[in-house]
């Protein structure tokens, strides 16, 4: 049985987070995003979904939250 390599290397965590951090602060979406309490935000969202034993996790509250946020300012009017 012949062993291969694989062809990628998996990308550091740490790679991704070193590169968020410098985001330009001047960014509306930025700005936005350290204005709210994700924690409290956090936790408010996960206590409406009570699906930890069955199905799907889930989702991550900043992406699903975020998502509505961007989708409401966009918004035509």
């Amino acid at each position: 049985m012949k062993f291969y390599a694989p062809k990628y290397k998996q990308l550091d965590l740490g790679l991704l987070r070193s590169s968020l951090d410098e985001l330009d602060k001047t960014n509306r979406w930025v700005a936005l995003g350290d204005l709210l309490l994700w924690t409290e935000l956090k936790k408010e969202y996960n206590s409406r979904l009570d699906n930890q034993k069955k199905g799907a996790r889930n989702k991550p509250a900043r992406m699903i939250l975020g998502a509505m946020i961007i989708k409401h300012k966009l918004k035509p009017k």
